[in-house]
């Protein structure tokens, strides 16, 4: 049954009273169905000196749609009344003051997207309602208005195949665990990591369902996971006829059968899909599905025949109102794929237009795309993007005359629970319609909001981060990793096997930057926001120390100078150990609850062992066998706990093993990295689950570090 006007307006006026309780009733949220110009939009009333503009002594908020009502308020507390609403900590005022004019806004932008698959597991895989609960709230008070939803989908594949020759049991065994499914949905691996249980997947297909329905309340299109053609093993011996092509491999793993989705055979296949999904979750039109992504091959299947397979079955199962969901990566989608379908019904979402501005080309052959921004990898740390360039590159794009179909924008972040400087860019972008944004101006209110006060230091602070950390660029989206998260060597420049091996800016502006900040400490120290940023900086800066200090522990032992050599060894080590402390301080920077998010979602002592053994897998080794050049340590993090209980103890056992060989004139023994992370990973120790520490004073360590030159 369709929402009626009143039943959005009353679900924005939930959103806002979990966001900020203390200003939910200094506000009124009306529904109107139409705003300036026909397009979807939200209005603040002005004080006019009479009073009018207040409904009962409250602010008035009109907009269009639930998302517009709730991305209304989150405006006004922006810029308004000088709060901040993020995954990081908020800021929300003690009360509501009236803007001095009306305020009206619209958007060009009909599809605001989120989540790049791999967010279900670099950031989502073991969240349960509560959590989710606050990130609806969150993207709508950002302006999304689609999102991909990936929790329970697994048990489409059971209730699908199920129905061609396979046991339950069968199938679970070719599931991956929760942490590593969206690699599966992209039709990367299976079958790696602990089997999911029928109860966990249950409750799993519950929560599924309650995201959903979340969403639709908030007016959020929810994008479940089509049917792209991957099959079982050993899907051709129970379906006779039935045509596969074999895919593969992903680096060192095994990609799952593809059945040519040009045939009848597929098309009865996606039809049970799409029958099973819909039983389970409700119709959803828009539906994601990449073909052939990240290299797969379609042997000797016309692609352009096995696209129209495709659009064929989401339009059999949807009618014409489907709409087909396309990331634009690693050469997806192919060109003969987009034009041989109706691309009116697509939505195709260029991940990284920062890094490949294919769209450039022929802009997607006419497709509706959505520009994206990546951002960061893996869900890691670490201060990079270029927030001038992307105010300045994303308004300048609408204007493109080769533009196309631009009609979106699209946050394709692998991890959302850092980087708030760009995903606020992002937020304010839905709602601007001017040419440019000047981006020192922006960033100076963003530090305002984001602390609840305009304070010099704090300005100083982000425009020195705005001329460095954030206006960099490298060939990969994401900033150079943290050296302390390396598998050990002298050499290492690098954690991820993916990733910059140097800084892409000048790391003498973010160490201004963190003094500057801490200079505030009298003014903001009592802002959860200033703390969180004041150790995400303070982190950055140690994590910078590294690259210094390794180069020269290298050159110490090619010198043969033990002393020296074991000196700064114990340097590296002491500012690791610096950094844990610092993250120590945070909720957001330990490793403990990751693993216990994980952990809970188990039904028994075994299943809560294993869960915990795989989520701590993901952000160590990765997977179930080396891959050293390829996902290990992809997921690296500066994380307390992580350092003391894994980093650090890797760098203390190959640095007493260079010290043995210089003392003894012996080579060191080899080291198994792999086998040392897997059997860690196995069993994870527990480590703190609460914050400790004072950040000021844990930070002002490290300032004193950088005035010292030696860890104190």
């Amino acid at each position: 049954m369709a929402l009626t006007a009143d039943d959005r307006a009353a679900a924005a006026r939930r959103a806002v009273a979990r966001l900020a309780p203390s200003l939910a009733d200094a506000v009124e949220l009306r529904m109107e169905e139409r705003g300036a110009g026909g397009g979807e939009g939200f209005s603040i009333a002005p004080h006019d000196g009479r009073g009018d503009g207040r409904a009962d002594g409250r602010v008035r908020i009109t907009g269009t749609t639930t998302v517009a009502l709730v991305s209304g308020f989150h405006w006004y507390l922006r810029h308004v009344a000088g709060g901040h609403l993020s995954r990081t900590g908020d800021t929300v005022p003690a009360e509501a003051p009236l803007p001095d004019a009306a305020i009206l806004k619209s958007t060009p932008y009909t599809d605001r997207y989120i989540y790049n698959f791999t967010v279900n597991g670099y950031t989502s895989p073991y969240w349960t309602f509560a959590e989710w609960e606050r990130e609806l709230d969150l993207i709508a008070a950002h302006g999304i208005n689609r999102a991909l939803v990936t929790t329970g989908l697994e048990q489409v594949w059971v209730d699908t195949f199920s129905r061609f020759g396979y046991s339950a049991q069968e199938v679970r065994e070719w599931i991956c665990a929760p942490s590593l499914q969206p690699w599966q949905h992209m039709a990367n691996i299976a079958g790696i990591g602990p089997v999911p249980s029928p109860g966990l997947m249950e409750r799993r297909v519950e929560l599924g369902r309650r995201i959903v329905a979340r969403m639709r309340e908030l007016g959020i299109e929810p994008v479940l996971p089509g049917f792209a053609g991957m099959v079982p093993d050993g899907f051709t011996e129970r379906v006779p006829g039935a045509r596969t092509v074999q895919q593969g491999s992903w680096g060192p793993f095994t990609r799952p059968d593809w059945l040519a989705t040009d045939g009848t055979h597929y098309r009865q296949v996606a039809a049970a899909y799409y029958e099973a999904q819909q039983e389970l979750f409700g119709t959803a039109r828009y539906q994601a599905v990449d073909l052939l992504h990240e290299g797969g091959t379609p042997g000797d299947v016309d692609p352009g025949a096995a696209a129209r397979g495709v659009e064929r079955a989401l339009r059999d199962a949807f009618g014409p109102d489907y709409r087909w969901v396309v990331q634009a990566w690693g050469g997806n989608p192919r060109d003969d794929i987009l034009a041989a379908v109706d691309r009116s019904r697509l939505l195709v979402l260029d991940l990284g237009t920062e890094h490949d501005e294919r769209w450039r080309k022929d802009a997607f052959q006419g497709a509706p795309w959505a520009l994206g921004t990546l951002a960061n990898v893996g869900g890691r740390e670490g201060l990079y993007g270029a927030v001038g360039d992307l105010l300045s590159r994303v308004p300048a794009t609408l204007r493109e005359p080769g533009r196309g179909g631009l009609t979106g924008l699209a946050v394709m972040l692998e991890g959302v629970r850092n980087q708030t400087v760009i995903q606020a860019a992002l937020s304010d972008l839905v709602w601007e319609t001017e040419p440019a944004v000047d981006p020192e101006t922006w960033v100076a209110h963003y530090a305002a909001s984001r602390y609840g006060a305009d304070d010099e230091s704090a300005r100083e602070a982000w425009l020195l981060l705005l001329r460095s950390a954030y206006d960099s660029w490298t060939d990969w989206p994401s900033g150079a990793d943290s050296l302390f998260n390396a598998r050990p060597s002298l050499d290492a420049a690098k954690a991820s096997p993916f990733a910059p091996e140097r800084l892409s800016y000048d790391p003498a502006l973010v160490e201004q930057a963190l003094r500057a900040l801490l200079s505030a400490a009298p003014r903001l120290g009592h802002a959860d926001t200033y703390l969180y940023d004041l150790v995400d900086i303070a982190r950055q800066v140690l994590a910078n120390r590294a690259r210094v200090l390794l180069p020269r522990i290298k050159a110490a032992h090619e010198a043969a100078d033990s002393g020296e050599f074991d000196r700064l060894a114990r340097a590296f080590l002491d500012t690791a150990r610096l950094a844990d402390t610092v993250l120590a301080t945070r909720p957001e920077f330990l490793l403990e609850p990751w693993l216990r998010q994980a952990e809970r979602w188990g039904a028994d002592v075994q299943e809560r062992a294993a869960l915990r053994a795989d989520a701590a897998r993901l952000v160590t080794v990765w997977g179930d066998r080396p891959a050293a050049d390829w996902v290990e340590d992809y997921a690296n993090h500066d994380w307390a706990g992580l350092l003391s209980a894994y980093y650090i103890p890797r760098w203390e056992r190959y640095f007493d093993a260079l010290s043995a060989s210089l003392r003894l004139g012996a080579e060191p023994p080899p080291s198994d990295w792999f086998a040392h992370g897997a059997a860690w990973a196995q069993h994870p120790p527990r480590t703190a689950d609460r914050p400790t520490g004072d950040p000021l004073r844990a930070v002002g360590s490290v300032t004193d570090t950088l005035t010292s030159g030696e860890p104190t």
